[in-house]
């Protein structure tokens, strides 16, 4: 089938990005998916994708990049995330770097279809973690995902900006994650109980985690509360001590693939809303 396709293919960019995988050359596959994805036709751009899935399945996630992150910054990811709250289906983007520094990064541009997220233009936030710094610029929520296609994102640090490029695939929906506990609206009294379905295991999955949020919502103002991480797939429920008050809990599914230094991560997410008395 690739044979046929690169045999119909209109792009050198795109022939050259097919016998790339089929000559098992990923640096070559990576740069020309770039190609592709920056100057091919739509039908080009969709086809390249597709076959940037096969070739993440082929390598288990990971693919090589065509660029470094700057210095200080140790991690990088951006993540597409599928919401289903209280407000009804949602999507967002987030971009998230762990610094040495609260200060190594002065913005973080995320620019592709339908989309430019700049610190001036998105939620930014900078919290101390593990001698570090984790850096976060949230996009606003959405009712539509963002588009799949070539996204370009540039670090800027005190003495340089780092461009670099990153691809969203087209995000299969599926089923959100199941919360068995809080009850939507609920009232809980003493320790908070949160319980879930364990996330569902895909072929297309991996390096799943779960990652449980409480955020406190009294007033209007969203303030963090408690959360917790975890990578055992067999983790479905954990106990949090709250004060009184009005939150709300998120539990979300996270699979990753990455390119180079970034991660694309791929986010399922269920919110509800429940109080705490004593």
């Amino acid at each position: 089938m690739l044979s046929l396709i690169v045999a119909h293919a209109a792009s050198p960019a795109l022939e050259s990005a097919h016998r790339a995988w089929l000559d098992h050359e990923p640096d070559a596959l990576v740069t020309h998916t770039a190609e592709v994805l920056r100057n091919g036709s739509p039908r080009e751009r969709e086809n390249v994708l597709d076959l940037l899935e096969v070739a993440w399945e082929d390598a288990r996630g990971r693919l090589p990049g065509t660029w470094e992150l700057p210095p200080g910054v140790g991690r990088l990811a951006v993540d597409t995330i599928h919401i289903d709250g209280p407000e009804g289906e949602r999507w967002q983007l987030t971009v998230r770097a762990w610094t040495d520094e609260r200060d190594t990064l002065a913005d973080l541009h995320l620019v592709g279809p339908d989309t430019d997220l700049t610190r001036r233009t998105a939620a930014w936030d900078a919290q101390p973690e593990e001698g570090g710094w984790y850096v976060e610029l949230e996009g606003p929520e959405r009712a539509t995902p963002p588009p799949a296609g070539l996204y370009d994102l540039t670090l800027t640090t005190a003495d340089r900006e780092t461009p670099g490029w990153l691809a969203l695939t087209e995000v299969p929906v599926g089923r959100t994650p199941v919360l068995t506990a809080p009850r939507p609206g609920g009232l809980v009294h003493g320790d908070v109980r949160v319980g879930w379905e364990p996330c569902a295991h895909r072929e297309d999955r991996h390096t799943p985690g779960t990652g449980v949020w409480i955020i406190r919502t009294d007033g209007g103002r969203w303030e963090p509360a408690w959360s917790t991480w975890s990578g055992d797939p067999e983790l479905a429920e954990v106990a949090a001590t709250l004060d009184p008050g009005a939150y709300r809990v998120a539990l979300s599914c996270r699979d990753t693939r990455s390119l180079g230094p970034v991660q694309v991560g791929r986010v399922s997410r269920t919110a509800r809303a429940f109080r705490v008395d004593r």
